[in-house]
Protein backbone atom coordinates (compact mmCIF):
# COMPACT_ATOMS: atom_id res chain seq x y z
CA UNK A 1 0.00 0.00 0.00
CA UNK A 2 1.27 3.75 -0.96
CA UNK A 3 2.41 5.67 1.90
CA UNK A 4 0.25 9.04 2.20
CA UNK A 5 3.48 11.12 1.82
CA UNK A 6 6.54 11.22 0.19
CA UNK A 7 9.28 13.35 1.23
CA UNK A 8 11.97 14.67 -1.52
CA UNK A 9 15.37 15.06 -0.40
CA UNK A 10 17.38 15.61 -3.03
CA UNK A 11 21.32 15.78 -2.08
CA UNK A 12 24.70 16.95 -3.91
CA UNK A 13 27.76 16.83 -1.68
CA UNK A 14 25.91 17.26 2.10
CA UNK A 15 28.63 15.77 4.21
CA UNK A 16 27.72 14.93 7.40
CA UNK A 17 24.88 17.02 7.07
CA UNK A 18 22.71 14.35 5.75
CA UNK A 19 22.76 12.02 8.20
CA UNK A 20 21.11 14.57 10.32
CA UNK A 21 18.70 15.61 7.79
CA UNK A 22 17.15 11.72 7.90
CA UNK A 23 17.43 11.80 11.51
CA UNK A 24 15.10 14.24 11.85
CA UNK A 25 12.52 12.67 9.38
CA UNK A 26 13.46 9.80 11.51
CA UNK A 27 11.64 11.26 14.60
CA UNK A 28 8.55 12.80 13.01
CA UNK A 29 5.32 11.83 14.72
CA UNK A 30 3.70 11.07 11.23
CA UNK A 31 5.02 8.01 10.27
CA UNK A 32 3.28 7.13 6.92
CA UNK A 33 5.84 8.49 4.80
CA UNK A 34 8.39 7.82 2.15
CA UNK A 35 11.94 9.63 1.83
CA UNK A 36 12.75 9.73 -1.55
CA UNK A 37 16.50 10.55 -1.11
CA UNK A 38 17.94 11.70 -5.07
CA UNK A 39 21.49 12.01 -5.55
CA UNK A 40 22.72 14.45 -7.69
CA UNK A 41 26.29 12.74 -8.10
CA UNK A 42 27.66 13.34 -4.75
CA UNK A 43 31.58 12.87 -4.52
CA UNK A 44 32.11 12.85 -1.01
CA UNK A 45 30.13 9.43 0.90
CA UNK A 46 27.46 10.98 2.29
CA UNK A 47 24.76 9.17 0.44
CA UNK A 48 26.61 5.61 1.62
CA UNK A 49 26.40 6.56 4.80
CA UNK A 50 22.87 6.28 5.10
CA UNK A 51 22.19 3.04 3.16
CA UNK A 52 23.39 1.40 6.33
CA UNK A 53 19.68 2.71 7.78
CA UNK A 54 17.17 -0.49 7.66
CA UNK A 55 14.34 2.09 7.51
CA UNK A 56 12.01 0.56 4.77
CA UNK A 57 10.77 3.67 4.48
CA UNK A 58 13.76 5.16 2.96
CA UNK A 59 14.63 4.72 -0.62
CA UNK A 60 17.87 5.78 -2.48
CA UNK A 61 18.31 6.92 -6.14
CA UNK A 62 21.73 7.32 -7.29
CA UNK A 63 22.91 7.27 -11.34
CA UNK A 64 26.44 9.47 -10.88
CA UNK A 65 25.05 12.05 -12.64
CA UNK A 66 25.02 15.57 -12.02
CA UNK A 67 21.70 17.15 -13.36
CA UNK A 68 20.84 20.07 -11.12
CA UNK A 69 18.49 20.58 -8.32
CA UNK A 70 15.24 21.30 -11.09
CA UNK A 71 15.87 17.80 -12.67
CA UNK A 72 16.01 16.18 -9.70
CA UNK A 73 12.92 17.50 -7.83
CA UNK A 74 11.10 16.69 -11.28
CA UNK A 75 12.86 13.05 -10.51
CA UNK A 76 11.39 13.10 -6.94
CA UNK A 77 7.61 13.87 -8.26
CA UNK A 78 8.01 10.90 -10.90
CA UNK A 79 8.97 8.35 -8.26
CA UNK A 80 6.93 9.37 -5.12
CA UNK A 81 4.04 7.33 -4.48
CA UNK A 82 2.47 9.65 -1.61
CA UNK A 83 -0.71 11.22 -1.95
CA UNK A 84 1.19 14.02 -1.02
CA UNK A 85 4.79 15.01 -1.92
CA UNK A 86 6.66 17.37 0.67
CA UNK A 87 10.47 19.25 0.36
CA UNK A 88 13.13 19.51 1.98
CA UNK A 89 17.08 20.09 1.79
CA UNK A 90 19.30 17.66 2.87
CA UNK A 91 21.54 19.64 4.98
CA UNK A 92 18.22 21.33 7.01
CA UNK A 93 16.18 19.78 9.88
CA UNK A 94 11.93 19.15 10.02
CA UNK A 95 10.56 19.58 13.58
CA UNK A 96 9.16 16.42 14.84
CA UNK A 97 5.80 18.05 14.02
CA UNK A 98 6.15 19.36 11.00
CA UNK A 99 4.50 16.61 9.13
CA UNK A 100 1.80 16.02 10.97
CA UNK A 101 0.45 19.60 11.05
CA UNK A 102 1.09 20.03 7.35
CA UNK A 103 -0.75 17.27 6.46
CA UNK A 104 -3.71 17.91 9.08
CA UNK A 105 -3.86 21.35 7.23
CA UNK A 106 -3.95 20.12 4.05
CA UNK A 107 -6.81 17.68 4.81
CA UNK A 108 -9.04 20.14 6.86
CA UNK A 109 -8.73 22.95 4.11
CA UNK A 110 -9.33 20.96 0.42
CA UNK A 111 -9.24 24.48 -1.28
CA UNK A 112 -5.52 24.31 -0.66
CA UNK A 113 -2.76 23.45 -2.88
CA UNK A 114 0.05 23.32 -0.48
CA UNK A 115 0.83 25.20 2.46
CA UNK A 116 4.73 26.06 3.72
CA UNK A 117 5.64 27.31 7.56
CA UNK A 118 7.64 29.48 9.11
CA UNK A 119 11.64 28.60 9.70
CA UNK A 120 14.75 29.21 12.43
CA UNK A 121 17.80 29.83 10.72
CA UNK A 122 20.48 28.52 12.85
CA UNK A 123 24.36 28.64 12.48
CA UNK A 124 27.57 26.58 12.37
CA UNK A 125 27.30 26.57 16.44
CA UNK A 126 23.46 24.84 16.26
CA UNK A 127 22.83 28.13 17.70
CA UNK A 128 19.29 29.37 16.84
CA UNK A 129 20.33 32.90 15.08
CA UNK A 130 16.60 34.31 13.50
CA UNK A 131 13.20 33.73 13.17
CA UNK A 132 11.64 33.83 9.55
CA UNK A 133 7.93 34.18 9.44
CA UNK A 134 5.37 34.42 6.08
CA UNK A 135 2.08 35.15 5.17
CA UNK A 136 -0.76 32.86 5.72
CA UNK A 137 -3.39 33.73 3.60
CA UNK A 138 -2.79 33.87 -0.56
CA UNK A 139 -3.69 37.30 -1.05
CA UNK A 140 -0.61 37.95 1.15
CA UNK A 141 1.87 35.48 -0.18
CA UNK A 142 0.98 36.65 -3.53
CA UNK A 143 0.55 40.30 -3.36
CA UNK A 144 3.61 41.32 -4.26
CA UNK A 145 4.53 38.70 -6.82
CA UNK A 146 7.54 40.50 -9.06
CA UNK A 147 9.32 40.38 -5.90
CA UNK A 148 8.63 36.34 -5.12
CA UNK A 149 5.87 34.50 -4.04
CA UNK A 150 6.28 34.68 0.23
CA UNK A 151 6.72 30.42 0.75
CA UNK A 152 10.47 29.41 1.65
CA UNK A 153 10.48 26.72 -0.90
CA UNK A 154 11.85 24.15 1.16
CA UNK A 155 9.17 24.14 3.71
CA UNK A 156 6.97 23.27 1.21
CA UNK A 157 4.47 20.35 1.66
CA UNK A 158 1.08 19.91 -1.40
CA UNK A 159 -1.10 17.81 -3.20
CA UNK A 160 0.34 15.11 -5.85
CA UNK A 161 -1.34 16.60 -8.75
CA UNK A 162 -0.46 20.05 -7.85
CA UNK A 163 3.29 19.04 -8.54
CA UNK A 164 2.20 16.85 -11.12
CA UNK A 165 0.88 20.07 -12.78
CA UNK A 166 3.57 22.29 -11.88
CA UNK A 167 6.83 20.46 -13.16
CA UNK A 168 10.22 22.54 -12.49
CA UNK A 169 12.27 23.63 -15.38
CA UNK A 170 15.22 21.71 -15.81
CA UNK A 171 17.36 24.64 -17.48
CA UNK A 172 16.93 27.35 -14.38
CA UNK A 173 19.94 26.79 -12.88
CA UNK A 174 19.73 28.98 -9.23
CA UNK A 175 15.79 30.18 -9.11
CA UNK A 176 13.85 26.83 -10.28
CA UNK A 177 11.85 27.91 -6.80
CA UNK A 178 11.15 31.54 -8.14
CA UNK A 179 9.96 30.62 -11.43
CA UNK A 180 8.05 27.61 -10.00
CA UNK A 181 5.74 30.01 -8.03
CA UNK A 182 5.62 32.45 -10.85
CA UNK A 183 4.01 30.03 -13.00
CA UNK A 184 1.87 28.92 -10.79
CA UNK A 185 0.43 31.45 -8.56
CA UNK A 186 -2.37 32.26 -11.03
CA UNK A 187 -3.99 29.34 -10.87
CA UNK A 188 -2.97 28.15 -7.02
CA UNK A 189 -4.21 28.54 -3.43
CA UNK A 190 -1.16 28.24 -1.26
CA UNK A 191 -1.12 29.16 3.07
CA UNK A 192 1.97 28.79 5.79
CA UNK A 193 1.43 27.79 9.00
CA UNK A 194 3.03 30.06 11.79
CA UNK A 195 4.67 27.55 13.96
CA UNK A 196 8.82 27.12 12.98
CA UNK A 197 8.70 23.79 11.88
CA UNK A 198 11.66 23.68 9.66
CA UNK A 199 15.39 24.56 10.75
CA UNK A 200 17.46 26.31 8.46
CA UNK A 201 21.35 25.30 8.60
CA UNK A 202 21.62 28.99 6.60
CA UNK A 203 25.28 30.05 7.47
CA UNK A 204 26.71 26.95 6.51
CA UNK A 205 24.81 26.14 3.30
CA UNK A 206 25.60 30.11 2.28
CA UNK A 207 27.83 30.14 -0.80
CA UNK A 208 28.62 33.91 -2.17
CA UNK A 209 28.93 32.49 -5.83
CA UNK A 210 25.56 30.51 -5.57
CA UNK A 211 24.11 33.51 -4.29
CA UNK A 212 24.90 35.79 -6.85
CA UNK A 213 24.26 33.08 -9.60
CA UNK A 214 20.61 32.95 -7.88
CA UNK A 215 20.52 36.82 -7.98
CA UNK A 216 21.32 37.50 -11.58
CA UNK A 217 18.74 34.63 -12.76
CA UNK A 218 16.10 35.85 -10.76
CA UNK A 219 16.73 39.17 -12.01
CA UNK A 220 16.90 38.67 -15.72
CA UNK A 221 13.75 36.08 -15.58
CA UNK A 222 12.24 39.56 -13.43
CA UNK A 223 13.61 41.47 -16.25
CA UNK A 224 11.65 39.24 -19.02
CA UNK A 225 8.16 40.12 -17.09
CA UNK A 226 8.65 44.38 -17.48
CA UNK A 227 5.50 44.19 -20.22
CA UNK A 228 3.32 42.61 -16.84
CA UNK A 229 4.88 44.67 -14.08
CA UNK A 230 5.50 47.72 -15.42
CA UNK A 231 8.83 49.14 -17.29
CA UNK A 232 9.58 51.22 -14.25
CA UNK A 233 8.75 49.44 -11.39
CA UNK A 234 10.73 46.15 -13.01
CA UNK A 235 13.85 48.25 -13.91
CA UNK A 236 13.68 49.53 -9.96
CA UNK A 237 13.45 46.10 -8.59
CA UNK A 238 16.73 44.55 -11.04
CA UNK A 239 17.96 47.73 -9.74
CA UNK A 240 17.81 46.52 -6.45
CA UNK A 241 18.90 43.26 -6.71
CA UNK A 242 22.17 44.07 -8.46
CA UNK A 243 22.59 46.49 -5.44
CA UNK A 244 22.23 42.99 -2.89
CA UNK A 245 24.68 41.68 -4.99
CA UNK A 246 26.73 44.13 -4.77
CA UNK A 247 26.17 44.91 -0.76
CA UNK A 248 26.90 40.52 -0.29
CA UNK A 249 29.97 41.22 -2.44
CA UNK A 250 31.93 43.62 -0.30
CA UNK A 251 29.96 42.11 2.99
CA UNK A 252 32.24 38.95 1.82
CA UNK A 253 35.89 40.95 1.12
CA UNK A 254 35.48 42.52 4.53
CA UNK A 255 34.41 39.41 6.51
CA UNK A 256 31.14 41.12 7.48
CA UNK A 257 28.99 37.54 5.51
CA UNK A 258 27.99 36.21 8.67
CA UNK A 259 26.14 39.59 10.00
CA UNK A 260 24.21 40.21 6.58
CA UNK A 261 23.28 36.88 6.73
CA UNK A 262 21.61 36.74 10.17
CA UNK A 263 19.80 40.84 9.16
CA UNK A 264 17.31 38.76 7.25
CA UNK A 265 15.51 36.81 10.23
CA UNK A 266 13.92 38.37 12.96
CA UNK A 267 14.76 38.23 16.41
CA UNK A 268 13.11 35.23 18.72
CA UNK A 269 11.60 34.89 21.43
CA UNK A 270 13.19 32.71 24.84
CA UNK A 271 10.51 30.05 24.19
CA UNK A 272 11.25 29.83 20.42
CA UNK A 273 15.30 29.00 21.38
CA UNK A 274 14.50 26.65 24.15
CA UNK A 275 11.81 24.68 21.81
CA UNK A 276 14.75 24.37 19.15
CA UNK A 277 17.60 23.38 21.80
CA UNK A 278 14.52 20.36 22.65
CA UNK A 279 13.94 19.17 19.09
CA UNK A 280 17.73 19.21 18.56
CA UNK A 281 18.25 16.96 21.49
CA UNK A 282 15.44 15.04 20.05
CA UNK A 283 17.26 14.56 16.65
CA UNK A 284 20.18 13.29 18.31
CA UNK A 285 19.03 10.95 20.52
CA UNK A 286 17.36 9.21 17.29
CA UNK A 287 20.62 9.55 16.05
CA UNK A 288 22.16 7.65 18.90
CA UNK A 289 19.71 5.21 19.02
CA UNK A 290 20.12 4.21 14.81
CA UNK A 291 23.47 4.35 15.68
Amino acid sequence: MPPTLSIGLPCFNPGRFLMEAVQSILTQSFEDWELIVVDDGSQDGSVSSIKALTDGRIRIFSDGLHRGLAARLNEIVAVSRGEYIARMDADDLSHPLRFEMQLQFLKENPDIDGVGCALISFDRAYRAVGLRTFPADMASIAKDPLTGIRIAHATFCARREWFEAHPYNERNIGCEDWELWQSSYRNSHFANLAQPLYFYREFDSFSLPKYLQSKLAMTRLQWDSRRQFGFRRTALTCATNLAASAVYLLAGAFGFTNSMIARRSQTMGKDTQQEFMRVLEQIRRTEQSKA
